[in-house]
């Protein structure tokens, strides 16, 4: 039986492209972005380029703005998994109580005053 003598260096350079373009494929299924990386020294750059869906960045910037202690979500908001995984970690340290004055949700009730708006997401205080 012959064995095929495989060149080292051939082998280690096809194992190492192989290792990059899977980071690159990685990277780019996630989202990554270098520019997240070169701005990591400026407030709110992970948040602002890092989330893709202007929902969840509205209702973060809400909470934040508003410096909001507690909030409650609407049922819609709270019904779809990824809205209500992102707000809750990118809200932090706020929290989201059930009996919180500070409701946020996509349609105003009319009993309750508008405190602000930001497209098509509402803060209402509910007393």
């Amino acid at each position: 039986m012959k064995y095929v003598k495989i060149n080292k260096k051939f082998l280690y350079s096809v194992i190492l492209i192989i290792f990059f373009i899977q980071i690159v494929l990685i990277g780019h299924r996630n989202s990554f972005s270098f520019s997240i990386i070169k701005n990591f020294y400026k407030e709110n750059t992970g948040l602002e380029e890092g989330i893709k869906n202007k929902e969840i960045y509205d209702i973060i910037k809400i909470i934040k703005k508003n410096n909001l202690k507690d909030f409650k979500l609407s049922e819609k908001l709270l019904k779809s998994a990824k809205i209500k995984h992102r707000v809750f970690e990118g809200a932090y340290p706020a929290m989201h109580v059930k009996k919180s004055k500070n409701f946020i949700t996509k349609i105003p009730k009319s009993m309750c005053e508008i405190k602000e708006r930001n497209r098509n997401i509402y803060l209402i205080i509910c007393e």
